[in-house]
């Protein structure tokens, strides 16, 4: 009898929910107060932003007066930007909120949790200086929230992986786990689990999986690419049963980072892999999309054609710094990788300084990447510096924790100074300490062989290529 019937409009219908739950929040708030965040974690698990903000307004025009509400509110805001990769916005949100509440509070649920999210904010801008204040505020609170320990551990754990220091990192990593299990062993570890849901850090379970993966990030970097090889598969397998967005492609990319340094095949199919999936998520995975780009590039740069990470090198150069700390000083050292390939040598130099610089700002193993861009260049343009420059970049705290590191050194101070000189011990020793797969080439050992065959020869030397990590 009647016309087809009109569909409402999703997004005035989503206002009128809202506009209804907000009168609510007066009627039985306790209620309507737990809808509203309900409602608010639907909408920013399917990334509509403008939802959330719209039940944010409503929560505070609700009452912007009292501290702890507030304080939730602000608290949940930050949650929100920190999902969308808008840190900065993130951390005034966050900081904001702490100065409403307090640690020492008899109830500091709401204090803790809002601490150890901006603690996360600083991590992911590589602000560990700020990550390691904010953990000290938090103190030893293990008899109220054994969480926050565990927490400690492993945001130390990664703070000393991203400056090199691969022996305190596993150290951390293996208190980290030895305090986990503790908490999933325990009488209460119902509780502990949904105590961290509650702070935001994620189901307890998963993390075991996160320090395998890192664990096999530190085996790469140490040269031990069978242990790692074998972690990395282990983590792969345990995202399968237990997953979460993009983690997966975050375990692949390491899994795409051992195959590169190890000289194998299959390394571009595994990176352009994760990088696409990275690409399909919404919102996007900007720190991830980084880390992609960076191993599609350093598998350019160690190719035969090397000019075809240039790409890549400009996309993530032009990121916004803070998404990916390290992104950008290695961007730069590629940069000026394929200037010094092309014999632009002091269009390569400025690159390497900048390099230099912009990681001595977030205190990133990659500062000693430009220095060995340098140190190539001084072979060509002022060969008595070669000395200092290797000297320098090896007194780096956890360069030599990095065989690949002590090998690109030795390498270059072979192509100064030629067969007789030490470097050549030094390089050779570098190399045993790597542990690869059977089959597997032995990269390292192939160029510099091919490199004193050359100097015997008094033939050009070959184009030098850096096997970083």
């Amino acid at each position: 009898m009647g016309g087809p019937r009109i569909q409402p409009d999703p997004d005035i219908a989503f206002l009128l929910e809202t506009e209804a739950l907000y009168h609510r929040l007066f009627t039985e708030p306790d209620v309507a107060k737990l809808e509203l965040f309900a409602r608010f974690q639907s909408q920013l698990l399917g990334s509509r932003t403008d939802r959330c903000e719209a039940l944010l307004r409503a929560a505070l025009d609700y009452d912007s007066s009292d501290p702890c509400w507030r304080a939730t509110v602000l608290a949940h805001a930050g949650k929100m930007y920190l999902a969308r990769n808008r840190y900065r916005l993130a951390e005034e949100r966050l900081r904001e909120a702490k100065t409403l509440v307090s640690l020492d509070d008899e109830d500091c649920w709401l204090a803790v949790t809002i601490s150890l999210a901006l603690a996360k904010c600083h991590r992911l801008q590589g602000h560990f200086d700020a990550v390691r204040a904010e953990m000290a505020a938090l103190g030893n609170r293990s008899e109220v929230h054994p969480v926050v320990v565990f927490q400690q551990k492993w945001f130390g754990s990664l703070e000393a992986a991203s400056k090199g220091h691969l022996g305190a990192s596993a150290d951390l990593a293996r208190e980290a786990r030895r305090q986990l299990g503790s908490l999933l062993r325990s009488p209460s570890a119902t509780e502990h689990a949904n105590a961290a849901e509650s702070f935001g850090l994620g189901p307890l379970p998963r993390k075991r999986i996160h320090i395998v993966r890192l664990e096999a990030d530190l085996a790469r970097r140490r040269g031990d690419y069978v242990a790692a090889a074998k972690k990395i598969a282990a983590a792969i397998e345990g995202y399968r049963r237990d997953p979460e967005d993009a983690v997966i492609d975050y375990a692949k990319l390491v899994q795409a980072q051992v195959v590169r340094q190890e000289g194998a095949a299959g390394a571009l199919e595994l990176a352009e892999e994760a990088r696409q999936s990275l690409a399909e998520r919404q919102p996007r995975d900007l720190p991830g999309a980084a880390r992609a780009l960076r191993c599609l590039a350093q598998v350019w740069l160690q190719s035969e054609d090397p000019q075809r990470a240039r790409p890549f090198l400009e996309q993530l150069v032009e990121m916004e710094p803070g998404l990916y700390p390290s992104g950008r000083p290695l961007a730069l050292f590629g940069l000026g990788e394929l200037e010094r390939l092309q014999g632009r040598l002091s269009e390569a130099r400025h690159l390497y300084r900048l390099s230099e610089q912009s990681a001595e700002r977030v205190d990133c193993l990659e500062h000693c990447y430009g220095q060995l861009g340098v140190a190539e260049l001084n072979r060509l343009e002022r060969a008595h510096e070669v000395p200092g420059d290797i000297q320098l970049l090896l007194s780096r705290p956890g360069a030599l924790e990095h065989p690949s590191l002590e090998f690109s050194a030795a390498l270059v101070g072979v192509r100064a100074f030629g067969r007789e000189s030490d470097h050549v011990n030094v390089a050779r020793r570098a190399t045993e300490r790597f542990a690869r797969r059977p089959g597997a080439p032995n990269w390292e050992r192939d160029v510099l062989e091919t490199t004193l065959e050359s100097i015997d020869a008094g033939a050009p030397l070959p184009p030098l290529r850096l096997n970083l990590p």
